[in-house]
């Protein structure tokens, strides 16, 4: 019996260690998710919304110019007209 009282208390052991090392493990990834969530808005963040409001007024004033529109859909709204 003794032995099989060592074993138990050896397994129960391996088994607090291993539940520690997985607490531990979600701790990190937790905090590695927070700061990769962190980062990902800091990107957003930082892109300018008046560059994002330049390249749209150039799309706007480049789209009413014939030549950058192509031949086909020219044809097609011509069409519709």
């Amino acid at each position: 019996m003794f032995q099989l009282e060592n074993i138990q208390d050896d397994l129960q052991a391996k088994l607090t260690e291993e539940t520690k090392t997985i607490v531990d493990l979600r701790e990190r990834l937790d905090r590695s998710l927070a700061e990769l969530e962190t980062t990902r808005k800091k990107a957003h963040r930082d892109t300018p919304v008046s560059d994002s409001l330049q390249q749209a007024g150039k799309l706007s004033l480049s789209s009413t110019r014939h030549e950058s529109i192509p031949s086909s859909v020219r044809e097609e709204l011509a069409g519709l007209k």
